[in-house]
């Protein structure tokens, strides 16, 4: 199975065969050390970000991965052992180390003390030309083996299946600990008379146990002086803060104009234990700032004289039903007309022209996303729509045909975010909801996450939006049960078995309801009922007072053409309006000429 979530999210992939190499996107990577399988789906990262499979992997990128995966039968990546080395890995450690220490001279320009490097069994690996440090547990047995970067450029690495992550050395006795990154920085902070302690899986992670930190009352966090490091230390000094709020965490501060990934062992090339100690003493603690559990700011001191500061409220977009900084839905089934409704609200909005009694301030910009339909649909739409006397104002209305997409996808999500600012929209429409994302409409925390991206880009910014939503098959709108309580105002489209339609509002926060509004559907226009009454009511003051019509010539006096989308609506309408002697007049029939004094008639 080709996983291409990898390739999507990786870069400078190399590789033959189904292995694959590339930059790891969890670290500022320069040496390609992060590896993945295209048939199992499995990952590594080298450099000690973690490993996975293709699933874990969308996880901590922060991805949906169903657009990438379609096998749900994933392999489980080996559980790192924390078990006893065998006995060719535990005589693989004395070689590595004796090797070391009868080439010491010629193999170490570091500022180690050889008696630090033999207390924790340091070695070289003379093939692979790397130093090895073994990792013991609070027992003293060997259970890894972690092979530092070799001369030929080969990425750290530790014994297959035992690359648990874990601190070095696990044995910790100080009151006060300097944390640095890897193995060779703890031996050359050790050898210069400090008691050191390292993560060994890089410097952007932690072991989950931090019991052994409990006895320490201070840490002292250098990390190399690149992005990784910076990045490390708040996530550690968070962590351990969050789990130890008494222990004092410091952050060493290198000096900006250091070179890039200069560490410890670096510092310790030119300067001396006193050098290091003034740094730790100009070293600043790291704040945690506690934040509140749903995460806002304390109330203030002037608290209720805020509350009592009259505050005018900005006006709707459409006045009572879409208010600023709010998402509106509009739930039908199919073919009922949500399509045809937000895209006449569209070019209301972008007018400034009243909906349906409902004021509008002024012409306002629009982006209408239509995931549905194509182009040549949309521009046909709009043609209809856009009759005579209501069309947009140029440039306020940006109609766009696109793909379905996934708001949950950053290369997505930055697509979309280039248009909203290149346009700047006060008014974003998305039709429809189920096209852009790829949640189960039935998981909630996912159809959440989905709406609080639409909520971002609306809050703030007074603008709002508008999303079209497929009904269900109970009637009610389709997915997750938060959906309604998650938008501000829903407006369900029924149909009745007259082609009628009904628009009712079954919410409106902080709004007053309204009631339900009757409209038709002919030829993708849309006719409302109090717009269809007041129609008629010019037709018929256009007629001549002494003069017989039939239907088909009132319909020519309307608009000048027989067939018309009106036709079905000014039918109803003639129907209850032309009477005489009590009969109604069909088209066509004997008795559809009359005296006009019959279609002025009310009763």
């Amino acid at each position: 199975m080709d996983y291409n979530i990898f390739e999507s999210n990786v870069e400078k992939i190399k590789g033959r065969g189904v292995q694959k190499t590339g930059l790891c996107p969890f670290h500022s990577d320069t040496k390609e050390s992060f590896s993945y399988n295209e048939e199992t789906g499995l990952w590594k990262c080298f450099a000690g970000c973690g490993s996975g499979n293709a699933y874990q992997f969308a996880e901590k990128i922060g991805v949906d991965p169903r657009p990438f995966i379609t096998n749900t039968d994933l392999p489980v990546p080996p559980k790192p052992k924390d078990e006893e080395l065998g006995y060719e890995d535990k005589k693989l450690i004395i070689k590595c180390h004796e090797y070391l220490i009868s080439n010491y001279s010629t193999l170490v320009d570091l500022p180690w003390d050889i008696e630090v490097v033999k207390k924790y069994y340091v070695g070289y690996h003379k093939d692979k030309k790397c130093f090895t440090f073994p990792h013991f547990n609070k027992d003293g047995k060997a259970i890894n083996i972690k092979f530092h970067k070799s001369e030929d450029g080969d990425q750290p690495h530790s014994i297959s299946g035992h690359g648990q992550n874990r601190f070095y050395p696990h044995i910790i006795t100080a009151s006060e600990l300097v944390l640095c990154e890897g193995e060779k920085d703890a031996i050359t902070l050790e050898s210069n008379g400090f008691n050191p302690i390292t993560v060994t899986t890089g410097a952007m992670s932690l072991p989950d146990d931090l019991s052994i930190l409990e006895n320490v009352e201070k840490i002292i966090i250098t990390l190399d002086n690149d992005d990784a490091g910076r990045k490390g230390f708040q996530k550690i000094a968070e962590e351990v803060k969050k789990q130890f709020s008494s222990m004092s965490v410091n952050a060493l501060n290198w000096d900006k104009s250091l070179p890039n990934k200069y560490d410890v062992t670096d510092f310790f090339k030119t300067h001396d234990r006193k050098e290091f100690e003034e740094l730790i003493l100009e070293s600043t603690e790291q704040k945690i700032e506690k934040k509140n559990s749903i995460g806002i700011n304390p109330i203030p001191e002037d608290f209720y004289s805020i509350v009592n500061t009259k505050r005018v409220r900005p006006k709707d977009f459409i006045d009572g039903i879409l208010p600023k900084e709010s998402i509106c839905a509009i739930v039908s089934d199919a073919g009922v007309g949500k399509t045809l409704l937000a895209l006449n609200w569209s070019i209301y909005l972008s007018s400034g022209k009243p909906w349906c009694g409902h004021k509008i301030e002024r012409p306002h910009k629009v982006l209408y996303f239509l995931a549905e339909g194509g182009i040549h649909s949309l521009d046909e739409r709009i043609k209809k729509l856009s009759n005579h006397s209501i069309k947009p104002e140029r440039n306020y209305f940006f109609p766009f045909a696109v793909r379905p997409y996934d708001l949950l996808n950053p290369i997505d999500l930055s697509e979309i975010e280039g248009y909203l600012n290149e346009i700047d929209p006060e008014i974003i429409i998305i039709d429809t909801f189920i096209k852009a994302h790829q949640n189960d409409e039935n998981d909630n925390t996912g159809m959440q996450r989905v709406l609080d991206v639409i909520r971002g880009m609306i809050t703030g910014k007074e603008r709002s939006a508008i999303i079209c939503h497929h009904i269900g098959k109970s009637g009610k709108e389709r997915g997750a049960s938060s959906f309604k309580g998650d938008v501000d105002t829903m407006v369900m489209l029924e149909e009745n078995s007259s082609g009628i339609r009904t628009m009712s509002f079954k919410k409106i926060r902080n709004g007053e309801m309204i009631d339900p509004i009757r409209f038709s559907l002919n030829a993708d226009t849309l006719i409302f009922e109090d717009e269809s009454r007041s129609e008629i009511d010019k037709l018929i003051s256009k007629l001549e007072p002494g003069k017989g019509y039939r239907m088909d010539d009132l319909i020519k006096l309307y608009s000048g053409s027989k067939s018309t989308f009106y036709d079905k609506e000014i039918n109803k309408e003639l129907k209850k309006l032309l009477k005489s002697d009590g009969k109604l007049l069909y088209k066509n029939s004997p008795e559809s000429k009359v005296r006009s004094d019959s279609y002025l008639r009310t009763d």
